[in-house]
């Protein structure tokens, strides 16, 4: 499956519980070609009220959500299923990060729940940068 482009320079969200994960990936967007800023979110309600500015016109659509699966409350796959019930957000690209699954059931959950992609989290810095340089 091929991962979406990013079309334009706003931001990249990104929702993950892991503030591990949040630091590397502000690490290796730094460090890849991409020109975008990245936000980070640690929890649906943070994403959910950038979004509500998002409709409310205080702020930009994101070019690129980059969703983690595995989170407490509220699961990445309830995330995207809420985020595509706004007719307004149907073109965000939405991208959602596996652990380390690619089980056909998780993958097909994805894609139901409105994903573009699914991608397994890269395991190493290399595998990271081309992740991110593969968005350009």
């Amino acid at each position: 499956m091929d991962l979406p482009k990013i079309q334009n320079d706003n931001e990249i969200w990104l929702i993950d519980d892991d503030p591990m994960e949040l630091h590397l990936a502000q690490r290796f967007v730094k460090l890849s070609n991409l020109k975008n800023e990245l936000v980070t979110f640690n929890s649906a309600e943070e994403l959910f009220d950038c979004l509500d500015e998002v409709d409310s016109g205080k702020r930009q659509c994101p070019a690129l959500l980059l969703v983690d699966i595995r989170m407490p409350r509220m699961s990445g796959f309830d995330v995207v299923r809420r985020i595509r019930q706004n007719p307004a957000f149907m073109d965000i690209p939405i991208i959602v990060m596996f652990s380390n699954s690619d089980r056909q059931r998780d993958v097909n959950e994805a894609m139901e729940a409105g994903a573009n992609a699914y991608q397994v989290k890269p395991q190493d810095g290399d595998a990271y940068l081309e992740l991110l340089n593969s968005l350009a």
